[in-house]
């Protein structure tokens, strides 16, 4: 027997879905066409899609942060100021399993601010733990 509705999936499916076309958009746009940039056409066609998605389902259910058992459909949180991560949980509980996503933190190009762990734990907590770069020290030479 199913532990979830009909209604959860497609919740789910909009959040991993238009949350992936942003990303794929946004990495795209990176560069200019012919030199692994995105044809702007084909991120129109990306974002028109998210948005028909979104229109088609939005009848169904005015609360799409929350799956018929009471948990969220997803969860975020702040790994730095204007950086973060949110991950969309699984309308069955039991596919939602630890797991570690680690990455840099945010820095100037060439520079290197260290990096974080976010540990994703069902049934819905994000924890952070950043490791910054500690700085060498400055030896003072003789002249």
């Amino acid at each position: 027997m199913i532990g979830y509705t009909h209604l959860d999936v497609i919740k789910y499916m909009r959040f991993e879905m238009g949350w992936c076309i942003d990303s794929v958009t946004d990495s795209l746009f990176g560069a200019a066409p012919g030199e692994g940039g995105c044809d702007p056409d084909v991120a129109e066609r990306l974002q028109s899609l998210r948005e028909q998605m979104i229109a088609v389902a939005a009848p169904l259910t005015h609360d799409w942060g929350v799956y018929s058992d009471g948990r969220r459909v997803w969860s975020e949180v702040e790994i730095e100021r204007g950086h973060g991560h949110i991950h969309v949980w699984h309308p069955d509980p039991a596919k939602n399993t630890e797991r570690i996503v680690t990455g840099k933190l945010l820095a100037d190009p060439g520079m290197e601010a260290g990096t974080y762990e976010v540990t994703v734990t069902p049934p819905q907590t994000l924890t952070v733990r950043t490791f910054p770069v500690v700085p060498r020290r400055l030896q003072v030479v003789p002249s």
